[in-house]
């Protein structure tokens, strides 16, 4: 079979469609190839509105956030997404970031093309409303940022610091006030020798059922502590220095990546410090996430310039047996990994890299994949749950795209 035709559309505010017609023999088949499809591709600037003193009166003013620490190379954590916000951290604050629910609506361009088919952004002109999260307090530089949106108007959200510090906080939308003024409630809790141990990465990974219970990993102390509240329920030491964890159920089990390994903790037994499984790998595992698909489960491994699809429901077995497919064609190093799994369409994969490049794919499609690029390396990258992407970059822009299913 050959393909011999491509309609792309690249008139502003259309969505970019690839259809692949295939003849076999002359005679037309009615196998098809649909590529991923992009509905927009935007970037906005990054700045907060900050209250100055001025005598008696107060002032509005914004500010670039801009000149952040790049922190651990392989990890871009410091962001999550809910349906219509961002929260990102820079420094030792949280932010919220606002935006509409699909980009390009108004009718400007949605995107850019680009060279060798890669998408550029396009500058959006939407106002983007950011500020800066109360509630959070931390001594040393955000490294991660979690968050769920619990329904009715609450969402949790949750940042660990570079000395493994954690807080959780609550807000409630609601009454025309701004949900980050104050939050419903709060919490603010120290891991274990978090003054004594080396600053580095850490990592934080926030209940859905139990939106009270977190859990933090330590890169430096080689530590996993589990809180519910202001109480640490369990710390267990890792085999290797954590590099990402990833919630795999509410009952407590968790996937650590740990330089060379993916580790499975069980909170539920007391054997083995916990360790249910270990999956050796070959290099180094940077990112992990879990797709929310339950016919078919699935863990994403960001593995060098690949990223490694595994099935959980063979997580037991031989490496060669539960690796479910492999995804490559990134020209850096994968820092970041998130499923879109739009209202109706079937899954993908979006793999970021650390030169600011994005890669979106359907699972065992090799030739149909969808390039994006910024204009630095990732700090933050993370997912809404649906069909939109949201990425911070180290130069002070937000990211935004959407892929239609």
């Amino acid at each position: 079979p050959i393909p011999i035709a491509i309609n792309r559309g690249k008139r502003p505010g259309v969505t970019a469609t690839f259809v692949v017609v295939w003849f076999e023999n002359g005679v037309r088949s009615d196998r098809r190839s649909v590529m991923v499809v992009l509905s927009a591709f935007t970037r906005r600037s990054l700045e907060a509105t900050s209250t100055a003193e001025d005598g008696d009166r107060g002032t509005n003013a914004t500010k670039p956030l801009r000149g952040t620490s790049g922190g651990a190379y392989w990890a871009a954590t410091r962001c999550a997404a809910t349906r219509g916000a961002a929260y990102f951290g820079t420094g030792k604050d949280v932010y919220r970031a606002t935006f509409k629910e699909i980009d390009g609506a108004s009718g400007d361009a949605s995107f850019v093309p680009g060279k060798d088919g890669v998408s550029l952004p396009a500058e959006a002109l939407e106002p983007l409303h950011v500020s800066p999260i109360l509630g959070f307090v931390h001594r040393e530089e955000v490294q991660s940022v979690a968050c769920w949106d619990g329904g009715g108007g609450s969402t949790f959200v949750a940042s660990a610091d570079a000395a493994g510090s954690l807080c959780v906080c609550e807000f409630r939308s609601g009454g025309g006030e701004d949900p980050t003024s104050c939050p419903e409630w709060s919490y603010h809790v120290k891991a274990p020798s978090a003054t004594t141990m080396e600053l580095g990465w850490a990592g934080v990974s926030l209940g859905e059922r139990q939106p009270t219970r977190a859990a933090v990993a330590r890169h430096f102390a080689k530590d996993l502590s589990v809180f519910d509240g202001d109480v640490v329920v369990r710390t267990v030491r890792t085999i290797q220095n954590p590099t990402a964890i990833e919630l795999l159920a509410e009952d407590g089990t968790y996937a650590v990546a740990e330089k060379s390994k993916i580790c499975v903790y069980d909170f539920r037994q007391g054997e083995a410090g916990g360790l249910a499984h270990c999956l050796p790998v070959n290099e180094m595992v940077t990112c992990l996430a879990k797709s929310n698909n339950s016919g078919q489960p699935l863990v994403a491994s960001g593995i060098g310039r690949t990223v490694a699809l595994w099935d959980l429901r063979k997580w037991g077995s031989e490496r060669r047996t539960t690796e479910h497919a492999r995804i490559r064609g990134l020209r850096s190093d994968v820092c970041g990994i998130e499923f879109l799994e739009p209202c109706s369409g079937e899954t993908k994969v979006c793999a970021a890299g650390i030169s600011g490049e994005a890669r979106v794919t359907e699972p065992g499609k090799k030739k149909e994949a969808l390039d994006l690029k910024g204009d630095s390396r990732w700090i933050g990258f993370a997912s809404d749950g649906g069909g939109r992407c949201v990425g911070v970059a180290a130069t002070g822009g937000l990211y935004s795209f959407t892929v239609s299913p």
